[in-house]
């Protein structure tokens, strides 16, 4: 059938080698040899035939049958990618890949010279876009990839942006021979290689040093910062942020500042507070094609139910880290592991640091450990649930206290399981386990993660679980107005509303907005979203941006079903929907904000050292030549809201400082001492630019020990131009007599001009709110140019035809742009 899977004899061995090699994570031929006998083996065997005909049995169910496109067009439908279990992040990233013209044909013509994951590479490719009817897998490649680098084996979710950097470089790494290296090196280079250009203003000497870095599959990392400081819309001098010239408190004098931290230090730290401070945190992250070993070797018991580190193995990941911190910073032996990625399970742990790429790591001491959970028996109680059902457990939250990362309950749902406790303790006189409005919830099953108490809460797959909370003040009971119902009063954000765009190429199929509705009681039930309608595309939109809560979901109630029956029309139309129960409790339990970088604590020697450094900035700031005033002015730096914007921040000007420290190393005035500088460092692009330019956002950041995605919108446009980031000719002569010696800028002179505009012709989406889970779709346009344009959304096996405004809306997490010239030159 047209677009299954159809797997033969040939095939299906292939499939089996791929997932034996993925499970195995074996190199070489000799050493699968060595693993064919035993009971084991014949478990993997027996798992990966389950898996493929899973892959074949899903792929030829659901055919994928595309809706008619308007008259006149081409109609050729991309293959889509059967998921093979969190396979997303590789398929998502195939797709991009497979219409990056200018690299798949330059990697077919050196065939001949590639590797194992090369050849695999160049062969998923080429299925993805010939337009025969086999289907391809992800198998293959993915076995390849397990058998170098340990992380892929197993079934975890990667990350993207990581699997590219690690097929691009390993096209070259894999190879032995140096001329093949440097054969398939350039190939990459030849499409994704670029430059940026830094140059660094030592404000003592007002002498720049200027270096060129390369960018290759990496395009440019674009940081998508939370929350701009007030005040920074107006900068300081070179670089500094709006903040820093102001004090840091509005204090007289600076008695006032003493007596602030004589009192701050008189008040005694809590228990929490305490133990908070002590927790040592370590950020690792695996190189690519560099196996160096992780480090920790673990004592056979337990403490407090954590894992005991018993030492640092020499010469590994930690120990290297360990080398670079301060001796209070440093890891050691006794040291009790409280959560890897945030997971405080100890078997997904174990499991963390096995597969995930980036780590961050939670430590702290057996006696801090032991004092926190001295001190929560201390004052706190415990309840025990149990059911039978789905029921849920009865535990109503404060919204306001989920906003602060606490827990805390606000009502207990009458006739509840929570209910039916609070009554049998009441009657058998236990009064001091009832669970009252304003008690805060401090461990779901020995878990104390806000994060994995929530979840535990919300899961209704969990038969039993076990709560310790803390006494609080009990909440009144007011009585409600007479025009609030009490679905309103349950939940003030029970209803949402949506706005759906029409998309022609769908509502011409009979698809409508894509609701599939389910009529009785007068409510209209959403039974099914359609795929490729705007409804699906509305949701995923809503989830590349973390905005899970907006979504449309099966048992949520259409409130005015009229709406669905409207006539067609080119308008967008706005619908209002109420949220079923199940759903209004999962979102009050994952609703999570990050928390601003805070600010430097205020002490009176801190308070001279930013006046000490404002000091020197101006004097460097008076004596600057014209030429590099005007370079490194500073300018508003508004909030980024488009990819333009973002691009515009690499250029902008960074002050060089740490906690208004000086930490640059000026190579001029060594010379003369070895003292660190006060510095400013601005970049550019640096021409001639690559062919294709894969743009990502980084929207992933490591917090309280977990990772958390921003929610920063930032707009996508179908034309980058990045004329405005570029260094110029004349721009590099003006600098260059201002360089340090040891400077290094390769001439621009005699390179052809290339227009530095550029258009989008794919995007990796990453849909949901965190590191730990979500899903990877693809949008990509497999027209020649944005003039002669098809796009379609690639969701694993599934391929919907969509319109470009649906990859615009879409949050990206990697955006692919190429110049329109590269892409009609090899199409």
């Amino acid at each position: 059938m047209a677009g299954g899977l159809v797997l033969d004899a040939e095939d299906g061995a292939a499939v089996l080698r791929g997932e034996i090699r993925r499970i195995l994570g074996l190199q070489t031929p000799e050493e699968l040899l060595r693993g064919l006998t035993g009971k084991e083996l014949q478990e993997m065997l027996s798992e990966a035939h389950v898996t493929a005909k899973a892959a074949q049995a899903n792929a030829v169910s659901s055919p994928f049958q595309p809706p008619p496109r308007p008259l006149g067009e081409i109609e050729v439908t991309p293959k889509g990618l059967a998921n093979l279990g969190n396979t997303c992040y590789l398929g998502s990233i195939l797709q991009c890949l497979a219409q990056t013209q200018t690299f798949t044909a330059e990697l077919a013509d050196h065939e001949a010279r590639l590797g194992r994951i090369g050849h695999e590479l160049n062969s998923i490719l080429a299925q993805l876009r010939d337009m025969g009817h086999d289907q391809p897998s992800v198998a293959a490649i993915l076995g390849e990839l397990a058998g170098r680098y340990s992380w892929y084996q197993g079934k975890s979710q990667q990350d993207a942006h990581e699997l590219l950097r690690t097929l691009l470089g390993a096209l070259a790494d894999e190879l032995e021979a140096p001329e093949d290296q440097q054969s398939l090196q350039q190939v990459v280079q030849r499409s994704f290689r670029g430059q940026i250009c830094e140059a660094i203003l030592c404000w003592s000497c007002r002498r720049i040093s200027l270096r060129c870095e390369e960018f290759l599959e990496t395009g440019l990392h674009l940081d998508l910062s939370l929350d701009i400081a007030a005040g920074d819309e107006d900068p300081g001098p070179l670089g500094l942020h709006g903040w820093i010239m102001k004090p840091l408190e509005d204090h007289d004098d600076e008695e006032d500042l003493v007596a602030a931290d004589e009192r701050e230090a008189a008040e005694p730290e809590s228990v929490a507070d305490e133990f908070d401070h002590s927790v040592l945190e370590v950020q690792l992250e695996r190189v690519p094609g560099r196996r160096i070993a992780l480090g920790l070797d673990w004592a056979e018991t337990q403490q407090h139910g954590c894992k005991v580190l018993r030492r640092i193995l020499h010469g590994s990941m930690v120990d290297t880290w360990n080398k670079r911190q301060s001796e209070e910073q440093r890891l050691s032996p006794g040291l009790l592991l409280l959560s890897v990625n945030g997971k405080e399970d100890q078997d997904d742990m174990m499991q963390v640091l096995k597969d995930d790429q980036r780590l961050l790591l939670r430590f702290a001491s057996a006696e801090a450990v032991a004092a926190r959970k001295s001190a929560a028996d201390a004052q706190g109680f415990r309840v025990e649930l149990a059911r039978d059902s789905k029921a849920s457990w009865g535990l109503q939250l404060e919204r306001s206290g989920l906003e602060d990362g606490l827990i805390i309950v606000a009502q207990v749902i009458p006739d509840s399981i929570l209910d039916a406790w609070n009554l049998r303790c009441q009657s058998t006189g236990r009064h001091k386990a009832v669970v009252h409005a304003g008690d805060r919830v401090l461990k779901v099953n020995d878990s104390e993660n806000a994060d994995e108490m929530s979840k535990s809460l919300t899961d209704l797959s969990k038969r039993k679980i076990v709560l310790h909370l803390e006494r609080g003040e009990a909440k009144k009971a007011g009585v409600l107005p007479a025009d609030i119902s009490p679905d309103q009063a349950e939940d003030p954000d029970a209803t949402f509303l949506i706005e759906l765009q029409p998309q022609p190429i769908i509502r011409s199929a009979g698809g409508g907005w894509g609701f599939q509705l389910e009529t009785g009681a007068g409510a209209a039930e959403v039974r099914n979203v359609l795929d490729g309608s705007p409804l699906a595309m509305w949701n995923i939109t809503c989830r590349s941006r973390g905005e899970e809560h907006l979504c449309v979901e099966a048992g949520d109630v259409l409130l005015d079903d009229a709406a669905v029956d409207a006539p067609d029309a080119m308008a967008s139309q706005t619908f209002k929907l109420r949220r079923s129960r199940e759903r209004q409790a999962s979102i009050r339990a994952m609703q999570t904000t990050m928390v601003a970088a805070a600010k430097p604590k205020p002490t009176p020697e801190l308070e001279e050292k930013r006046k000490r450094m404002l000091e020197a900035a101006g004097q460097c700031e008076a004596a600057l030549p014209a030429a590099l005033a005007k370079v490194f002015a500073a300018a508003p730096q508004p909030a980024a809201t488009s990819l333009a914007d973002c691009l515009r921040s690499l250029s902008s000007i960074e002050a060089l400082e740490e906690d208004f420290s000086p930490i640059y190393n000026c190579v001029h005035c060594s010379t003369e001492t070895s003292c660190r500088r006060f510095a400013s460092k601005r970049a550019w692009l640096k021409p001639p630019l690559p062919p294709v330019v894969p743009v990502q956002l980084k929207r992933f950041h490591g917090q309280q020990g977990s990772y958390y995605k921003s929610k920063t919108k930032i707009k996508t446009s179908s034309v980058l131009d990045l004329s405005s980031v570029m260094l110029t000719e004349p721009e590099q002569q003006e600098l260059q007599h201002f360089m340090t010696p040891d400077s290094k800028l390769p001439a621009s002179a005699g390179i052809p001009h290339e227009s530095a505009k550029y258009e989008l012709y794919a995007v990796c989406a990453h849909l949901g709110g965190s590191m730990e889970r979500g899903h990877y779709v693809a949008f990509v346009n497999t027209g020649p140019s944005l003039e002669e344009e098809a796009w379609f959304l690639l969701d694993d096996a599934r391929a919907i035809a969509c319109q470009r405004q649906d990859a615009l809306l879409v949050e990206a997490y990697i955006a692919f742009y190429r110049r329109p010239s590269a892409a009609r030159s090899v199409g």
